[in-house]
């Protein structure tokens, strides 16, 4: 076990000179071209170690020390569609369908998560390792020197300490068991395939525990992170050492889509919301938008009770959302205030301590390793200092001492979460299995075979003392008084949930719990819920949703596929409400405003490709609900209007460009219009591109639908843009004409079913 967490030395393929990375082979070259005469030699290492020492920020910036690790050329060979995998104490069974989609089949949940570590890092390798590189605090093996800030940051956040601890600990030997598999499954494809590993790193289980606690903790943190980032853009002293500024370091981690929201909505419907009487669950979901984020699809199934199929993210040992023979479930993303940041009482002569409620207190320090490299190229031994208070972790930025206080510290236990979930198979099962002490954020929406409906609002909310208010974004206040005294969680019993409303329907779309249903047993907030800091924001995915299913009709399947791709926004959507705001104001003056104006009358509330008013509607009016760097500039509406009218000029050369020239989907060679938009049900988050349009990101949404009927379950998906993000496989991008056409594939889950199905054989 500590082998596989650790590090090993390179393998004979590795030291081989014709598969090692660039920078390693001029390693090789500068040593054999020094002098030999042992003065000279000294004379030389001397000069380098100076230059090393004072010219540390020029390395960093010489071009070829930013370059990812040189991965050899990929196996030609692709796996058999159907094989028996067996290493060490783990054996399972693999099939892959006509998609590429990996099933696994083993005796226990270890052997399956191997097949899927395995699978995964076949399909994905420099993503897996990316992933668990992160979970490690080691991601400038993948990335290069400029991401040893990021690596500061994660053990700032005390992710792998954490995962280390896991592992350390009597308890649990099944979890640290299954990490171990999962890792030993990435372990048996690098073996095979040496030339795809990154920077000689070596994988086990603590590896897999801290990418996975790396990604939740973000969900909640990266918020308030951004928001301190921006306020505060000098360095921090600790980040620094780390080689850049505590905004670097949340930038680098953005960039990868660690901490990015997931958005996404999903419906439930009971027999008595469809017109064939069989229960459903429809889910939509996007990834986090990101280099390191892509569903990934996979189905397991182990003879101890573990057998789900959905949707996972790389380094992720389990799925997060899917199908289990009884019953399906999908998370959402919520937005709990779970983080206080704490202003601490620092005296300019007291530089190890602070002042809490009258005492005194010491900052704990501790020493992370983080190595660098001599000119950029050769490695040498290198730390960093975390502080920490009694309240977390500690950032010195600018002349402010602040403490990020935010559940969780101390576990790494996100993976027993998603499993507990995964092997549940009633209702109520499913419920106890959302711990919030786990899994501290999320709602849950599942119905089970005869049409049973379940919504939960999860969050580990701390007990507050009465009157201290609920921070938001990266609000500051003073270390002492009720905004530091926690008291644990608000237990589960106490949050929004919600068993088999009247209305036949649940859903969730990243909005308030009291949008859950309508009619007679809907929740509705109370005085208390405010004071907790349950979520309050509704969407208009949410809006739209209740407006089609609220009614009470029974829906047919061309009913849900229209609604799912539905692109029109609510009259009570946010974005409506500023359009109204705008267009309340006198005209304005100038010529060019006054006829984007007038434009803006033009506009019916929905996305169609060939609406003409859409891209500046959506430029002007976008918000919180939009991705960032959507969001229409600040200021008045008026020059909100001016800043997307300067954009869609100098972009299109004219105001009312079709919304199909704006909104592309791009990967490859692919260029084509996608529908949808930001807050639609069919929804995307998308980017500006260096041309100016709006992109998708290649990841594409995964569409889940599921039917429980009387001949069992039937499963219908989308993983865009495929299995593989390997250039020579089928699967590359195999299922994005799916996605532009909005269409999706069988998911098959019986084995005799999945052999009629099998790939195809490929051929080099």
């Amino acid at each position: 076990m500590a082998r596989g967490a650790g590090e090993a030395a390179p393998s004979r393929d590795a030291r081989d000179p014709g598969t090692r990375p660039a920078a390693v082979k001029l390693r090789t070259t500068m040593s054999r071209s020094l002098p030999r005469k042992p003065r000279v030699c000294f004379a030389v290492l001397a000069v380098l170690a100076v230059l090393a020492a004072g010219c540390g920020p020029l390395a960093a910036r010489w071009p070829f020390a930013a370059l990812p690790p040189v991965l050899g050329r990929p196996s030609e060979d692709a796996p058999p569609a159907e094989r028996l995998e067996q290493a060490g104490p783990w054996r399972v069974r693999v099939l892959r369908d006509a998609w590429g989609v990996p099933h696994l089949f083993g005796e226990r949940a270890a052997d399956v998560a191997f097949g899927l570590g395995l699978a995964h890092a076949e399909d994905d390798p420099v993503g897996v390792q990316r992933a668990l590189l992160a979970g490690r605090g080691a991601l400038h093996r993948a990335l290069g020197p400029e991401a040893r800030r990021a690596d500061w940051l994660i053990h700032w956040l005390g992710v792998p300490e954490d995962a280390r601890r896991l592992f350390q600990g009597a308890g649990d030997p099944e979890l640290r068991g299954y990490l171990d598999a999962y890792a030993a499954g990435v372990e048996h494809h690098l073996a095979r395939n040496p030339r795809e590993r990154i920077g000689g790193a070596r994988f086990g289980g603590a590896d897999v525990a801290g990418a996975a606690e790396l990604r939740l903790r973000l969900f909640f943190l990266a918020g308030p992170l951004r928001e301190l980032a921006r306020r505060f853009p000098e360095s921090d002293r600790q980040a620094r050492e780390a080689g850049g500024s505590f905004r670097d370091a949340v930038e680098v981690l953005g960039r990868l889509g660690f901490g990015a929201f997931p958005r996404g909505e999903v419906l439930a419907l009971s027999g008595s919301r469809t017109e064939d009487g069989a229960p459903r669950l429809w889910m939509r979901t996007l990834p986090p938008p990101g280099e390191a984020t892509r569903w990934y699809e996979a189905h397991l199934e182990s003879r101890d009770g573990l057998a789900v199929a959905g949707m996972l993210l790389p380094g992720l040992p389990v799925p997060i959302s899917g199908v289990t023979p009884t019953l399906a479930f999908a998370l959402t993303a919520n937005r709990p205030p779970l983080v206080d940041v704490l202003r601490l009482d620092v005296r300019p002569d007291d530089l190890e301590g602070y002042r809490l409620d009258g005492h005194r207190r010491r900052l704990r320090r501790r020493a992370v390793p983080l190595p660098r490299r001599l000119l950029g190229l050769l490695p040498r031994p290198g730390r960093a200092v975390v502080e920490e208070s009694e309240l977390g972790p500690v950032l010195r930025l600018g002349r402010e001492v602040l403490a990020v206080r935010f559940p969780g510290r101390g576990r790494a236990r996100s993976v027993a979460g998603w499993l507990a979930l995964a092997r549940a198979r009633d209702l109520d099962a499913l419920g106890d299995a959302l711990d919030p002490l786990t899994l501290p954020l999320f709602h849950l929406v599942a119905v089970d075979r005869e049409g049973g409906l379940l919504y939960r609002y999860n969050a580990a909310l701390p007990r507050r003392d009465a009157g201290a208010p609920v921070g938001r974004g990266g609000t500051i206040r003073p270390a002492g008084g009720p905004a530091a005294a926690w008291r644990g969680i608000h237990p589960r019993s106490v949050l929004p949930s919600l068993r088999d409303p009247a209305s036949g329907f649940v859903q969730s779309a990243n909005s308030s719990p009291f949008t859950a249903t309508v009619g007679a047993g809907a929740l509705r907030p109370g005085r208390l819920d405010a004071e907790r800091g349950v979520d309050a924001e509704v969407t208009n995915r949410s809006l739209r949703l209740l407006e089609e299913v609220g009614s009470g009709r029974r829906l047919r399947e061309a009913d849900l596929e229209a609604l799912f791709a539905d692109v029109a926004y609510s009259g009570l959507s946010p974005l409506v409400e500023r359009l109204e705001e705008l267009l309340a104001l006198p005209p304005p003056e100038d010529p060019r405003l006054a006829r984007a104006r007038r434009l803006l009358l033009t506009w019916d509330l929905r996305l169609d490709p060939e609406s003409r008013a859409a891209a500046l509607a959506v430029a002007t009016l976008c918000g919180d609900e939009c991705p960032e760097g959507l969001r229409g500039a600040g200021g008045s509406p008026f020059e909100r209007l001016e800043a997307a009218s300067d954009w869609l000029e100098a972009t299109f050369g004219r105001l009312d460009p079709p919304w199909s020239e704006v909104l592309r989907l791009r990967h490859g060679e692919v260029d084509r219009p996608v529908a949808g938009g930001p807050d639609v049900l069919a929804d995307a988050a998308p980017v500006r591109a260096a041309d100016g349009r709006l992109v998708v990101p290649p990841g594409g949404p995964y569409v889940l639908r599921v039917r429980f009927g009387p001949d069992g379950v039937a499963v219908r998906s989308l993983a865009p843009p495929g299995s593989s993000v390997r250039a020579s496989s089928p699967h590359a991008g195999d299922q994005l004409e799916l996605l532009l056409r909005g269409e999706t594939r069988p998911l098959w889950l019986r084995p005799e079913t999945i052999r009629n199905h099998l790939d195809a054989p490929r051929r080099p």
